[in-house]
């Protein structure tokens, strides 16, 4: 390399640390849900068939309800969506669950979710149309 900075340039093309890791269609910390969704299935399953002395039939079938809820979320709230997408998704099922319990009457005390529905009100007349209206009445012509 010369003393005035010329000669190879090094440009660094290490990708993996731009990269997510996956396994199968999950990838990031999606991984981890997937995980907990595996583990707590095992739970179920040995629960059932251990503890309450269901067939394996029975507990392999009520331990893949924890996992296929798990991997429902997954792929549909967290898969390819924004980081946030999934919080907001709830957000919006309790915002429109509160104001559906609100028009039903279920629910009456108003809170941040479902401000209260006014039926509109007519406008009074501004001050100075008023006015206006009362000078034309009294002058004949």
């Amino acid at each position: 390399m010369s003393p005035h900075g010329e000669g190879r340039r090094y440009h660094e093309a290490n990708a993996g640390r731009d990269s997510k890791p996956v396994i199968f269609i999950f990838e990031g910390n999606n991984i981890l849900w997937m995980v907990l969704g595996c583990g707590l299935a095992l739970l179920v399953f040995r629960l059932g068939h251990d503890q309450l002395n269901w067939s394996i039939g029975e507990s392999l079938a009520a331990g893949l309800v924890p996992l296929s809820i798990i991997s429902l979320y997954v792929i549909l709230l967290k898969s390819g969506k924004p980081q946030s997408f999934d919080r907001e998704f709830f957000e919006w099922i309790a915002i429109r669950s509160r104001q559906a319990l609100d028009h039903f009457g279920l629910m009456r005390d108003r809170a941040y979710f479902a401000p209260p529905r006014s039926k509109p009100t007519r406008r009074p007349n501004h001050p100075s149309s008023k006015s206006s209206q009362s000078n034309n009445h009294g002058q004949t012509h």
